[in-house]
């Protein structure tokens, strides 16, 4: 959130000051100067803070928009449900929409580009489109760092947001920037309730990219398909499940198998690719005695 808001300032004002506050939010944090990097950047953001009509007058003065932007569908979600955003996707499509009009990380021609970066592109993407974010709140959801920041990213930015709760997650459930509060579609409720939220989100979207209205018997049949569709996914299997509950989360960061710790083997894992994509990486050594780093992102962690 604070790399989204202090680049938004850097584009207005091009502010060397807030360069460097922005370089020192960029740091990894992997351990080493933690305590050194957070203490220079919280000093810098209460210097800005006691200067903050400065920032953000000359910023609205370099944000006028001499156009509207045009509209974008931004699907905020974990990667292990990706089995429900496909036809949340899917169901878009026959809503009339094309991957130019969706940004889904998870899906190919709907996510980042090859050779993008990251970051870059997302924030691109807050900066050049009108977002309608889609949350698709999960508890695998609340465990991902980058959803979190995606939520947080379109509560600073004011995006327009709608709310998805999938299956067995619960209103009450639901903490952060977009809470309970908030209106939302829980995909497992009374199907006549279910029904009448997808309607409304279809009025919604049409009336968002001027799109032509199919005729209800049409729209009817591939929303009940959507909503069958999505009764029927099993995310985890019986032996995701099994892998799930045989792992444990150290006070490092890192995991570890409880069978392969009962069996005297000391081999870690990253918990981080483990969020993002449900794969094990092993954590080897790095150069000095207590480094190590992830074989896959290569993020480092401290082992004592």
């Amino acid at each position: 959130m604070i790399q989204f808001e202090l680049q938004e300032i850097v584009d207005a004002t091009d502010d060397e000051f807030v360069k460097e506050t922005l370089k020192i939010a960029k740091e990894e944090y992997n351990g080493w100067r933690n305590k050194a990097d957070f203490t220079a950047l919280k000093g810098k953001l209460l210097a800005m803070k006691a200067y903050i009509d400065k920032y953000y007058s000359r910023k609205d003065e370099g944000m006028e928009e001499t156009s509207a932007k045009p509209v974008k569908i931004f699907i905020s979600h974990a990667s292990k449900d990706k089995e429900y955003v496909k036809k949340l996707v899917e169901l878009l499509d026959d809503m009339g929409l094309d991957q130019t009009q969706v940004f889904c990380s998870s899906l190919p021609g709907y996510d980042i580009p090859v050779g993008s970066d990251i970051f870059d592109y997302l924030r691109q993407q807050f900066q050049e489109y009108e977002l309608h974010v889609f949350l698709i709140h999960s508890k695998n959801y609340y465990m991902s760092a980058a959803s979190l920041n995606e939520m947080g990213a379109a509560w600073v930015l004011r995006s327009n947001c709608t709310s998805f709760l999938l299956p067995n997650f619960r209103f009450e459930d639901m903490t952060g920037a977009i809470n309970g509060k908030s209106i939302a579609i829980k995909l497992d409720n009374d199907e006549t309730e279910v029904k009448d939220k997808l309607n409304q989100l279809y009025d919604t979207v049409i009336r968002e990219f001027g799109l032509t209205k199919k005729a209800a018997i049409v729209w009817e049949a591939k929303r009940d398909r959507f909503i069958k569709e999505v009764k029927e996914i099993v995310v985890l299997d019986e032996e995701q499940q099994e892998q799930d509950d045989d792992l444990e989360l150290l006070d490092s960061g890192l995991l570890i198998k409880k069978s392969e710790k009962e069996a005297g083997k000391n081999i870690y894992y990253c918990h981080a690719c483990y969020q993002n994509t449900g794969k094990l990486f092993t954590v080897v050594k790095g150069s000095l005695a207590r480094d190590k780093f992830c074989s896959n992102c290569k993020m480092h962690y401290s082992v004592y």
